[in-house]
């Protein structure tokens, strides 16, 4: 994780995001790049620290957070259990995820509230404008010459969310355990003798079309126009299972392609769709774009040298070809500059800690 880590970070200071006073309130940027390489980035105050400061960084605290109390629990139930039944123990992970899956719903829906934690009410509220530190929001607008049309009247709203609820590991776990309890189950169905259950795999196809659709609509209700209100139900579930939703529908359709081909939930189209050539060299690249894309579109976005901006402001459609050529130009300058990366930089490090592991590791002896 860490080369492409400091990747994005000196990437980020390339780009002159360095926070010199009077952005940085106090918090030197050396002390926000030690908060992310610590893996502790997620805990820090974002109205102090900022959010966006080394892009996404953050996530890299809850994956490794999560990884290591993933490690620790297998370790605890190899030491309950110990290691015979090695399909016992997997069930019994299984089922401890799955009850960490249920968990991280309840406490999103504890902490959920209706004025605050709400991702309804920051999505009525999505303008980047809105969502900045008061530092970042003059960072921007003095280092691109960026003229803000609105205030940062959300800035309260957005430190809570973010503080509350975007950032903490203790409510970003759920689609970390929905991944191993998957997982668990790709490794019972590769260890069972289970034949082909056409009528299970009919019903199943069907739950998992409607388990996509559902997360479909959950994605879209943080976009509904602020003068559109949904049902506190509505923006209650939103909130607590939003991501978890989203999270477990596409991990269904690579579990369908992981299990064995005579499993009863196997699907051959999925499979087939997967194993395209084109995901291996995009999969190879992906982490370090993940990392980069986002502080690359704001880059273009507010370098309107790059991107010009629509010549009529007040057409809709103008604005929608902005935003195509926006993502487009995001998406292939990401994975331009994280397949440079990879090549330059990944490959090399990962050949020489292989190798390095390789020579600390004593060779066995031949009986």
């Amino acid at each position: 994780m860490l080369p492409a880590m400091v990747f994005v970070i000196i990437v980020g200071l390339c780009m002159g995001d360095n926070w010199d006073p009077p952005y940085n309130d106090g918090v030197p940027t050396y002390k926000r790049i030690l908060a992310n390489l610590a893996f502790v980035g997620n805990c820090v105050d974002v109205s102090k620290w900022g959010a966006f400061t080394v892009s996404l960084m953050w996530s890299n605290s809850v994956d490794f957070q999560c990884s290591v109390v993933l490690v620790l629990l297998v370790g605890l139930m190899r030491q309950i259990r110990g290691d015979r039944d090695k399909e016992g123990l997997i069930k019994a992970l299984r089922l401890v995820l799955f009850g960490l899956v249920i968990t991280s719903i309840v406490i999103c829906g504890a902490l959920f509230e209706k004025d605050t934690l709400n991702i309804f009410k920051l999505g009525q509220s999505s303008h980047y404008g809105l969502l900045q530190t008061d530092n970042s929001y003059k960072w921007i607008a003095d280092t691109y010459g960026h003229t803000w049309h609105t205030t940062n009247s959300a800035a309260s709203l957005a430190h809570v969310f973010m503080n509350g609820m975007y950032l903490p590991t203790y409510t970003r776990f759920g689609p970390f355990a929905a991944g191993g309890f998957l997982a668990t189950n790709v490794l019972l169905a590769q260890m069972s003798k289970q034949t082909d259950k056409n009528s299970s795999r009919s019903s199943f196809s069907i739950a998992c079309l409607l388990f996509t659709v559902m997360a479909g609509v959950n994605l879209a209700i943080p976009c509904i126009p602020p003068e559109d209100e949904a049902p506190i139900e509505a923006q209650f579930i939103a909130t607590a299972a939003l991501r978890l939703l989203a999270a477990a529908s596409a991990g269904t359709f690579l579990y369908r392609a992981l299990v064995p081909a005579s499993h009863d939930w196997s699907s051959s189209w999925i499979r087939a769709f997967f194993s395209l050539q084109i995901f291996a060299p995009i999969g190879r690249v992906s982490y370090a774009s993940y990392l980069i894309h986002f502080r690359l579109l704001e880059y273009l976005n507010f370098n309107h040298r790059l991107l010009p901006l629509p010549e009529t402001p007040s057409d809709p459609q103008a604005w929608v070809f902005y935003m195509l050529k926006l993502y487009a130009m995001g998406a292939v300058g990401s994975l331009v500059i994280a397949t440079v990366f990879h090549h330059a930089v990944e490959a090399p490090v990962l050949k020489f800690t292989r190798t390095l592991m390789q020579a600390k590791t004593p060779s066995k002896k031949s009986e």
